[in-house]
C-alpha cells in the first residue's frame, strides 16, 4: 500500500538537502525564507524534488510564496497533494 501521508522528518530531509540547513532548524514554524534561507528558486526545486519523491504534481497557482511560507504550510500542501494522488 502506497504511503498516504508526508512527514515532518522527510519534509526535514528534503529541506537539509537542498538548503543545506541545519535538521534542527526545521521546525513547524521555521519560515522558509526568513529561518531557513530558502529563495523562490529553491521553492522550484523543493516542488520538483517533492514531485518526484511522492508521485505527486503541484500546479503553478499551488506553489506558495516562499516569503509567506512555513514548514507547516509546505507539509499541509504536500500531504493533502499525496493523500489526493494516491488516496
Amino acid at each position: 500500500m502506497a504511503e498516504q501521508s508526508v512527514t515532518l522528518e522527510q519534509i526535514r530531509d528534503l529541506l537539509v538537502d537542498h538548503l543545506g540547513c541545519e535538521p534542527a532548524a526545521v521546525t513547524p514554524e521555521a519560515r522558509l525564507a526568513g529561518d531557513l534561507g530558502c529563495d523562490s528558486l529553491d521553492v522550484l526545486e523543493l516542488v520538483i524534488a517533492a514531485e518526484v519523491r511522492w508521485s505527486i504534481e503541484i500546479s503553478d497557482d499551488e506553489v506558495p510564496e516562499v516569503e509567506d511560507t512555513t514548514v507547516a504550510t509546505l507539509l499541509a500542501l504536500l500531504s493533502a497533494k499525496v493523500e489526493a494522488s494516491h488516496g
